[in-house]
């Protein structure tokens, strides 16, 4: 027996996807069209090529980062392919995703996608999505570094916000 649950075009993460119900599960979805995103504690041995996999231990919080980290990722990769990258609905996610690499210490990737989202923040006439990045921007540094330890990565925010009164 079949039945069309009207899946196709959606977006589904499968945990466990790689053995036993998990690998059914993914094999039903992909098979119904849906994009499929499944976690393991290992890639699969053999893996089609419209299925993405994420190696990660999710009773772990770095494992979970790495499951967020590729979802948003992702997610930022099928919005811009869809949209364009400077679609208006492109600023959330980079800022959610510049957040993320923030929180994992990744300063450097941070700060570019803090500063996109800005952008598309100013573009949009979003003050509370403006104040957002500006804050991410002007904390995009490791807790306790100073200002003359790490002068291209830092700004004080007074001087981000008198700047920010041009654009909003």
């Amino acid at each position: 027996m079949s039945f069309d649950l009207q899946l196709k075009g959606l977006r589904a993460l499968v945990t466990g996807g790689t053995k036993g119900i998990g690998a059914a599960v993914v094999e039903g979805l992909r098979a119904a069209g849906v994009q499929v995103m499944a976690t393991a504690r290992s890639a699969p041995a053999e893996s089609t090529s419209d299925v993405t996999y994420v190696a990660a231990d999710l009773t772990s919080a770095e494992g979970a980062a790495v499951v967020a980290r590729s979802a948003l990722e992702r997610s930022l990769t099928i919005l811009e392919r869809a949209l364009g990258t400077l679609h208006r609905d492109l600023a959330a996610p980079l800022r959610n995703l510049a957040k993320l690499r923030q929180v994992e210490q990744a300063y450097e990737e941070a700060r570019p996608l803090f500063e996109r989202s800005l952008g598309l923040f100013r573009k949009l006439g979003d003050p509370h999505g403006v104040a957002l990045a500006l804050y991410g921007l002007a904390v995009v540094r490791p807790p306790g570094a100073h200002r003359a330890a790490r002068p291209q990565a830092v700004e004080p925010l007074g001087d981000l916000l008198a700047r920010e009164e041009r654009h909003v």
